[in-house]
């Protein structure tokens, strides 16, 4: 259950596998009109692949905040896949124009090249030469292995990743970061909430922001929190308590706004706010990024399908102009 989570998880991050979340309907209340999105399936996190065309993959950037952004982009298929995957993350010309659009950073620096990679019986083996590279901070040092790590493992036939430097294992970077072992996939962007690490206890909540070139996008933050095995409601609560004050995130409900209650009815989570929520529609910007963040941090889990929310006693109304046909990050 453990693998499928993470894999759940990975999906709800790389948004693509989400065609577009519903807000539908619960029992006794008024059949919503909308798209519903379609939560990960039995295909493979990470990718969908036509044929032959392209693959759809998720890759991995940072922000001038030092967050880990998972983007989705097209590739031209190929047979390799995990090959190229770490290719359009590395820090090329020919990725530099969508980065410079999006106004997001490679993990990798310039002078990392990639020698090769191999994947077998579920191992990605990926060498690197470093040469002059150097990374501005351990953070970065991190990002650069975190997000070659949930690159490779959101692929079907990849479960950990041996990271070698020059053909060899080593034990570590010059800032620390340990290397010497297989890796499986990390906690994306976790913060120190000062409760004790534990493998049943962390939620992922995602805030939104924008980028100096005005590029919208969702942060995924990993949080432990005081309670075993969370369900949606716990990681809802949790969003509801805002990003940290420092880290250029946001998530903001009218004054007011409280949360009643999460229901599941069916596959559905029923979000019940007070009537205060009807106040949402501030800009364009925070409506979208609200109903994102919700969806998001619903999407997580196993048994949660579609989502609705509630203002009082009636349906929010989503505003016609939203697109939800992809609820995340695209890259441009």
């Amino acid at each position: 259950m453990k693998k499928i989570r993470i894999k759940k998880l990975r999906a709800v991050i790389c948004i693509f596998l989400l065609s577009a979340l519903i807000f539908t309907g619960c029992s006794q209340q008024p059949t919503p009109t909308g798209e519903a999105i379609t939560p990960p399936t039995d295909t493979p996190a990470g990718v969908i692949t036509t044929p032959q065309t392209e693959s759809e993959v998720t890759v991995y950037y940072a922000d001038s905040n030092s967050y880990i952004v998972p983007v989705s982009t097209k590739i031209k298929w190929t047979e390799g896949l995990a090959h190229a995957v770490i290719k359009a993350m590395m820090n090329s010309p020919e990725q530099k124009q969508q980065l410079i659009t999006m106004g997001l950073q490679s993990l990798i620096p310039s002078k990392v090249t990639l020698n090769g990679l191999d994947v077998h019986d579920g191992l990605a083996r990926v060498d690197f030469s470093i040469n002059d590279a150097v990374f501005d901070s351990v953070i970065a040092e991190e990002n650069f292995v975190h997000g070659v790590v949930l690159a490779l493992t959101a692929l079907p036939t990849v479960d950990e990743v041996q990271l070698m430097f020059d053909s060899s294992v080593i034990d570590e970077l010059p800032m620390g970061t340990r290397v010497g072992e297989p890796l499986s996939a990390p906690k994306i962007n976790l913060e120190d909430t000062g409760v004790e690490i534990a493998e049943d206890n962390a939620v992922s909540v995602f805030y939104y922001t924008y980028s100096s070139t005005n590029y919208e996008y969702m942060v995924p933050i990993t949080r432990y929190i005081d309670k075993t095995n969370p369900g949606c409601e716990d990681a809802i609560r949790e969003l509801l308590n805002g990003p940290t004050e420092l880290s250029g995130l946001s998530f903001t409900l009218p004054s007011g706004c409280e949360l009643i209650s999460v229901q599941m009815i069916g596959d559905t989570a029923c979000l019940f706010f007070n009537d205060c929520f009807n106040d949402l529609k501030l800009d364009t910007l925070s409506e979208r990024g609200v109903l994102r963040s919700i969806t998001l941090t619903c999407a997580q889990f196993d048994n949660v399908k579609r989502v609705k929310i509630y203002a009082g006693d009636k349906e929010f109304s989503v505003s016609d102009e939203l697109d939800f046909s992809t609820a995340g990050n695209v890259g441009k």
